[in-house]
């Protein structure tokens, strides 16, 4: 659950409150403390187009941030 959690809570922080992917990262990180290997990152970097796609048809959030927040590597 730490990853999922982790990645919506990061996900919620950049595309509603806009903050940094690496502000955003570090938190996530302070609470997961398990090397996944990049995965989670990738993941989510992946996904996250698709996702702001789908909040924006719902109408859960304004508009996309532009640039879409991209985690380095």
């Amino acid at each position: 659950g730490s990853a999922r959690t982790g990645a919506a809570t990061a996900w919620y922080r950049m595309l509603v409150q806009g903050w940094s992917p690496s502000r955003a990262y570090e938190e996530m990180w302070d609470y997961r403390r398990k090397d996944d290997g990049g995965r989670l990152r990738r993941f989510m970097n992946e996904n996250t187009e698709q996702l702001v796609k789908r909040l924006l048809e719902t109408g859960a959030l304004e508009k996309a941030p532009d640039p879409l927040p991209v985690f380095g590597p």
